[in-house]
């Protein structure tokens, strides 16, 4: 489910190369004549391979909708052992009710399957679900905690959430098969850089561009520590993981390599953006600034929407892997590290794109 996002193509790619089988994608038609053309387009526009002599070998198409429970049912008849929930609005911000329509009813309804077929639900969620804390307060989160008193008001941390409490409340009551899989920073591919269609829905990548358009970043940015999923990785390790012992319920799937934002800009340097790092008064002076001019104000948005409300010391969260890493190296899986070479990679595939650009 959610063949067509970022994370879902390569993981149905990683099936197709690393596994005997079939896989059948659950989308929507969208402006296409049928899921299927659907699907070949999207392959051919991130592999650029024309694999449409995989079709009905292969790869399955169901035309559906995660909302809608009688388009569910549908994949009752489906013969196979696993459900891949991949399917996520990644908005933090909406106007609507899309956030709980694809995160939370759409999980309750996958859930719903999986009680009533026996089917394995692999979920994929995130470990925004961390939330924040005060900083008095702080502490990492594990894969065996869940709530510990952090605020999830976000709309789509809100949504995540529940989705997993859903899930793992099926899992404790009505003996659902399932596991959570949490991931972090997806990124462009570690083999050539390749980013997201959607790249401007990356709230990290959009904070890289504020910094570029205004030229500056503040030195407290600098020793932040910045994590790196290559979703070619993230996909294999969802392959990996999809088949563990029903024991295990929930994994932190992000790199355990990181870098600092130091070295991020470093990169942006050497590929020919000028910005200079600077002190936080005098990057607080260039927003306040930024924020009088029209042509400015989306990217102050940029930054000011993840930015702490005025009087608060609310931290984001942070998570702890350890165990999850130590289950992938067991399973002959590990991380790709992180190097300039790889920032390069990045930069120049989203530079190709326009994605710098006012």
């Amino acid at each position: 489910v959610g063949a067509t996002g970022f994370l879902g193509i390569h993981v149905l790619w990683s099936y197709i190369k690393n596994c005997e089988g079939k896989i059948t994608c659950f989308l929507r038609r969208g402006t296409y004549e049928s899921v299927k053309s659907r699907m070949i387009a999207m392959l051919m526009y991130y592999f650029g391979e024309n694999m449409e002599h995989l079709f009905d070998k292969r790869i399955l198409c169901v035309e559906g909708d995660i909302t809608d429970m009688e388009s569910i049912n549908a994949l009752e008849a489906i013969d196979a052992s696993t459900v891949i929930n991949c399917a996520a609005c990644v908005k933090h911000f909406a106007d609507d009710d899309i956030l709980d329509r694809i995160n939370v009813i759409g999980a309750k309804n996958l859930v719903e399957l999986c009680v009533k077929t026996g089917k394995r639900l692999v979920h994929v969620s995130t470990l925004s679900v961390a939330g924040e804390m005060r900083e008095s307060e702080l502490t990492l989160m594990k894969e065996d905690m869940l709530y510990f008193g952090q605020n999830v008001e976000n709309d789509y941390v809100r949504t995540k959430f529940l989705a997993e409490r859903e899930i793992l409340d099926a899992r404790v009551r009505r003996g659902l098969d399932a596991i959570v899989l949490r991931a972090g920073n997806l990124m462009g591919r570690n083999s050539d850089g390749e980013f997201q269609i959607n790249f401007d829905s990356n709230a990290f990548m959009r904070s890289l561009w504020a910094y570029i358009q205004l030229g500056q970043c503040p030195y407290s940015t600098l020793e932040q520590l910045v994590e790196f999923s290559p979703i070619d990785s993230v996909a294999d390790s969802v392959i990996t993981l999809a088949g563990v012992d029903k024991r295990f319920s929930v994994f932190h799937m992000n790199n355990n390599h990181t870098v600092t934002m130091a070295d991020v800009l470093d990169a942006i340097r050497r590929h020919g953006f000028e910005v200079e790092a600077v002190s936080d008064d005098q990057f607080k002076e260039t927003l306040e600034s930024a924020s009088k001019n029209e042509d400015e104000s989306r990217t102050v948005l940029s930054l000011m929407a993840y930015a702490n409300k005025e009087g608060e010391d609310l931290k984001m969260v942070e998570a702890d892997n350890r165990f999850t890493t130590n289950v992938l190296y067991r399973l002959g899986f590990k991380w790709p590290i992180v190097d300039d070479r790889y920032l390069e990679k990045q930069l120049w595939s989203l530079d190709t794109l326009y994605f710098f650009n006012k």
